[in-house]
């Protein structure tokens, strides 16, 4: 018989990762792991050298004018938090371009290392292969080839979950109260994040004394509720507003109803009514409306320029302390009357979120600054395409418009910052290779799928933990999606733990319980 290539026997194997496992709880293993990371980083870099992403003039924005008493837009200081601009802010205008891919390399390496860890303290075996999944999923570490708060917020979705895992698998106050901290920094780089407050409900059910298992929660409830009450405390001291964040009811849920399914009617009920009266005696009488459509019209149109008239409108016509409660209760209306495709929509969006990967062309060098994002009031256009009035960022507590000189001063500065981005171009060849890439692996509901198959046969230890993390992970992306529809950022912060649950499934041990 012709020899081939031997496959090493079970024995075998279990030999050699017997003598391979020492290594992994060292702190070699976690540094190796740390390099591992920064060189995927550099690769990466070829392709994708640190560029504007999605709202990141907002972000600029916010960091140059959050030094001044009197910012050029009080809506945009109140609607973003401040961990994101703070960290780019810093980094750019200290240490410019390579100051700032150096610290997003450190945040990829740090988030990589974050799970790795995580995932060691349930097994050895999950840690490694948790790790070098990690590693090989392209799509993921792109998101940290960009200035927004994607992936700030996944280097703090990185650090929760090590944070919970820890907390969980050795509970005590002081655990449980870091877990709450990590949480605080978590909404205050996406306050959609508030919903995991019901983390803390898990430490009531482990097998603990009760009271201990009523201090964990307070300690976790209780440190994150004075860091987010501090912060709303500072908002309405310096800009009259007691809120983590102002806007929500403008985007969830009325966005998706409004733009998205177009459902928001002014027959649906009293406050729909309400708004669409105030649309026909404000928006409809002046340009680009007036003459060019009816009320029926504009609710049937309702595209992403009515919708911010809509949001500048509300602040002006039922004032800036009603906090967008007509356009929500016009927005719940609208899914009273429709309830079935509401669900189905945001049913769509979560499997869009988890099954869909993450090309990213390659970076080619910025010929405007992220302030020509901002919507362009003064540019002309056809009525047809009812370009609207506002910026809805640039409402205003009192009505007026945003002072110009504040303006050009918020804009100045921020392209001073935007400047001190890299100034290369990327290579597509090695885009493509890394797309390519991602399209075979970064398949998420696969790994959710193999997860909850493999609770189910094998009921391994940890898999309270595992099902936390999946939870939470799958409750900030509802309700997200409540709001806006499917964007490729805000899941990919969440790919890790998708990873984590289907590998940990897989193997960790078989035992009932924790």
């Amino acid at each position: 018989m012709q020899e081939g290539l031997a496959i090493p026997s079970r024995v075998e194997m279990k030999a050699a990762w017997q003598k391979v496992e020492p290594f992994v709880s060292t702190r070699r293993a976690a540094v190796t792991c740390f390099v591992a990371a920064l060189a995927v980083f550099g690769i990466e870099s070829i392709a994708w050298p640190l560029a504007p992403g999605r709202d990141a003039a907002t972000y600029l924005d916010y960091y140059v004018d959050m030094w001044h008493a009197k910012p050029a837009y009080p809506f945009l200081m109140l609607f973003r938090t401040p961990v994101a601009p703070l960290f780019y802010g810093v980094l750019l205008q200290v240490g410019g371009p390579v100051l700032a891919e150096c610290g997003m390399a450190l945040a990829y390496a740090t988030s990589v290392l974050a799970f790795a860890l995580a995932a060691r303290r349930l097994g050895s075996a999950t840690a490694v292969l948790t790790a070098i999944v990690l590693l090989a999923l392209p799509g993921y570490g792109a998101l940290f080839h960009q200035v927004s708060s994607d992936p700030i917020f996944a280097l703090t979705v990185a650090l929760f979950s090590l944070a919970v895992i820890d907390a969980i698998a050795a509970p005590s106050t002081r655990r449980w109260g870091l877990a709450g901290l990590v949480f605080a920094v978590m909404v205050l780089t996406r306050p959609g994040a508030e919903i995991l407050i019901v983390v803390g409900l898990v430490a009531l059910v482990l097998a603990r004394p009760w009271r201990a298992r009523l201090a964990a929660t307070a300690a976790y409830v209780g440190v994150a509720a004075a860091i987010l009450l501090s912060w709303s405390a500072y908002n309405d001291v310096r800009y009259g507003d007691f809120t983590i964040a102002r806007g929500a009811w403008a985007g969830t849920p009325f966005y998706r109803t409004f733009v998205m399914e177009k459902i928001v009617r002014p027959d649906n009920g009293p406050a729909s009514r309400k708004l669409a009266a105030a649309v026909s005696t404000d928006l409809l009488t002046k340009p680009p409306y007036a003459g060019h459509i009816s009320v029926d019209q504009f609710f049937a149109i309702a595209n992403d320029n009515m919708w911010s008239d809509l949001v500048y409108l509300s602040d002006r016509h039922f004032g800036w302390g009603s906090n967008y409660t007509v356009l929500r209760d016009a927005a719940l209306e609208a899914i009273r009357r429709h309830p079935k495709l509401y669900l189905r929509d945001v049913a769509s969006g979560m499997w869009s979120e988890v099954s869909t990967p993450y090309p990213r062309p390659a970076v080619h060098l910025q010929t405007a600054s992220p302030g020509a994002a901002r919507p362009s009031k003064a540019a002309p256009a056809p009525p047809a395409m009812f370009p609207g009035i506002h910026w809805w960022l640039s409402s205003t507590p009192n009505g007026r418009a945003a002072d110009p000189a504040r303006v050009a001063r918020q804009l100045g500065e921020a392209k001073l910052l935007e400047a001190n981005l890299p100034d290369r171009s990327g290579s597509p060849a090695v885009a493509t290779v890394l797309n390519d890439i991602s399209r075979v692996f970064q398949r998420m509901e696969v790994w959710i799928a193999l997860g909850l198959l493999a609770l189910l046969i094998r009921r391994p230890r940890g898999s309270l933990t595992l099902v936390v993390l999946l939870a939470g992970a799958v409750l900030v992306l509802l309700v997200t999606l409540a709001g806006y529809g499917p964007t490729p950022e805000y899941g990919l912060p969440f790919d890790p733990v998708f990873v984590l649950f289907g590998v940990g499934a897989l193997t960790l041990p078989r035992r009932r319980g924790v």
